[in-house]
């Protein structure tokens, strides 16, 4: 994720990421397909290649998990996070 002069900030990786964050914290959950029609709505199809990368990221922050049941992603509230 290095910054360049040509970055769309309305697309990148940490945008999307935003993104997603603000939908899970207000559903709790968000399933694997939805994700997809979300970013495209509100980001557009470019978006969509970063899309991996921002989930990857939320995951490796600890801010989700992922639900095989569900086949969603899950937020992760502060009082149920481990500390690292």
């Amino acid at each position: 994720m290095r910054p360049t002069k040509y970055l769309s900030l309305n697309q990148c990786a940490l945008r999307v990421a935003a993104l997603l964050l603000d939908e899970i914290r207000a559903v709790l959950a968000i399933r694997i397909r939805e994700i997809e029609d979300l970013v495209t709505s509100k980001l557009g199809h470019g978006a969509l290649a970063n899309m991996l990368t921002a989930i990857n990221t939320l995951y490796l922050l600890g801010l989700v998990r992922y639900d095989k049941v569900l086949d969603a992603l899950v937020y992760i509230p502060p009082r149920d996070r481990n500390e690292m």
